[in-house]
């Protein structure tokens, strides 16, 4: 991600190629880290094997206070869960190298029922349906 990039790298790895958009970055990524980021959803229907790190899951509940909630818990999150840094090596390595594992491919299918590339087509429908555009 170039904000990852450049925040890790600074302005050591600049390339004059133009700047991929997010898009072609998560179809292009094996693994994508988050925290409690809806982007996890995109990466992993891209294909890329999704790890979430939740070291601070707690004190930022408290932080934004109620009625805010996690919509993943660990039963339900289509990938690992990392609750500190020492976690990562491995979780990353396991998922680089074995990709979206069954089990997680079956808890995304849980909560995204729809996965045949129509979501848009699909959307564009209701909404003429409902007469919103």
């Amino acid at each position: 991600h170039p904000l990852f990039s450049r925040v890790t790298f600074g302005n050591h790895f600049e390339s004059e190629e133009p700047q991929k958009t997010i898009g072609e970055i998560l179809s292009e990524a094996r693994v994508f880290i988050t925290d409690y980021s809806s982007a996890a959803f995109d990466a992993f229907y891209r294909g890329s094997s999704v790890i979430f790190y939740w070291e601070e899951l707690e004190e930022c509940m408290a932080h934004y206070g109620e009625p805010t909630h996690l919509m993943l818990t660990e039963s339900d999150a289509f990938g690992q869960i990392a609750y500190s840094p020492q976690d990562l090596p491995k979780m990353v390595n396991k998922a680089y190298v074995n990709g979206q594992a069954i089990e997680e491919i079956s808890r995304f299918r849980t909560i995204v029922a729809f996965h045949d590339n129509r979501n848009t087509e699909r959307c564009t429908r209701k909404l003429k349906e409902l007469r919103l555009i």
